[in-house]
Formats: C-alpha cells, sequence, structure tokens
C-alpha cells in the first residue's frame, strides 16, 4: 500500500465518529473479557500442574534442608 493510501486510509479512520469508536471500544473489551472468562473455566493441563507439584516439592525440599543447619 503506497504512503499516501495509508494516510488517506488513517486520515478517514481518525474522522470516525465517536460513537462508532465507542462502539468499536466495547466490542474489543467484551471480546477480551468473554475470551478471558473462557480461559478461566479452562482446566490446568496436566503437564503444568506436574510441574507445580515438583516445584513445590523441591521447595519444601530445600525449606527443610535449610530448617536443620
Amino acid at each position: 500500500m503506497g504512503t499516501l493510501k495509508w494516510f488517506h486510509n488513517k486520515m478517514i479512520f481518525m474522522m470516525a465518529s465517536d460513537k462508532t469508536k465507542s462502539s468499536v471500544k466495547q466490542q474489543i473489551e467484551e471480546n477480551l473479557k468473554r475470551v478471558y472468562d473462557e480461559a478461566l473455566q479452562e482446566d490446568v493441563p496436566d503437564e503444568l500442574s506436574d510441574m507445580i507439584k515438583r516445584f513445590q516439592a523441591e521447595k519444601a525440599r530445600i525449606d527443610k534442608a535449610k530448617s536443620n543447619e
């Protein structure tokens, strides 16, 4: 896309009404919230859960070793 065409498109976008910008912003916010809410409903993958358990066990081992010093 040529520079002049890009500038023209940019100016048209900037001149869009506040209502349109507000509507687009609202749609983006709603979509982000929906995706975030869906992600919260997903189960933690087994690999991640196993890794967290290993880290917790290793931390407990290190803490115990430090307390025995």
